[in-house]
């Protein structure tokens, strides 16, 4: 160990906001299918357990793929990867936290699908749109909080621009970097 050099001190090209962003719209197409799954499930199926399922699948997306390969689909497609301090692959446990701003929205995201079935949601929706009025109908504190709680991501994003080493606040909590392979 050392023999490595910390990746702060190295000569990594980091990957700014810009890249970083594209990746991320990447990664949503990328899982559009998965949150087709959600939407089948709520409003054909009827089935909290297999919306949960699917939601869970888009949740592990993020942090399994940069765990196993050090990338989404979306840093693979535009050349980038995620590393340690020392230069290597990220622990899962890093994966995890970096991933911290979405997971607590995909928590509370599971957690208003609970609610609404557990108020006779499945039951009286015939399609996502109805889905979205009920919800508003039913003022669910969850499902305002999940909205809100989304902007985490979004902050955690703006401290790439402030510092020499593009790092969000969620690379800073990691001990990750984004760089350019």
């Amino acid at each position: 160990m050392e023999n490595q050099i910390h990746a702060s001190e190295s000569n990594f090209r980091y990957a700014g906001f810009g890249i970083r962003f594209g990746a991320l719209l990447i990664d949503f197409v990328a899982t559009l299918p998965l949150y087709g799954l959600v939407v089948y499930a709520l409003a054909e199926l009827r089935s909290l357990p297999f919306m949960i399922l699917a939601w869970l699948l888009i949740a592990a997306y993020k942090p399994l793929l940069e765990f196993l390969k050090g990338a989404t689909f979306g840093k693979m497609a535009l050349g980038l990867k995620v590393i340690n301090e020392s230069g290597g692959k990220i622990s899962i446990t890093q994966s995890i936290i970096r991933y911290l701003p979405w997971l607590i929205s995909d928590i509370i995201r599971i957690l208003v699908l609970v609610e609404f079935s557990n108020l006779g949601g499945l039951d009286e929706v015939e399609g996502f749109m109805e889905y979205v009025i009920l919800l508003q109908e039913k003022e669910s504190t969850l499902h305002a909080l999940s909205n809100k709680v989304v902007w985490l991501a979004v902050l955690s994003g703006i401290f790439v621009f402030f510092n020499q080493e593009k790092q969000a606040l969620h690379d800073k909590l990691a001990k990750t970097y984004c760089i350019y392979k």
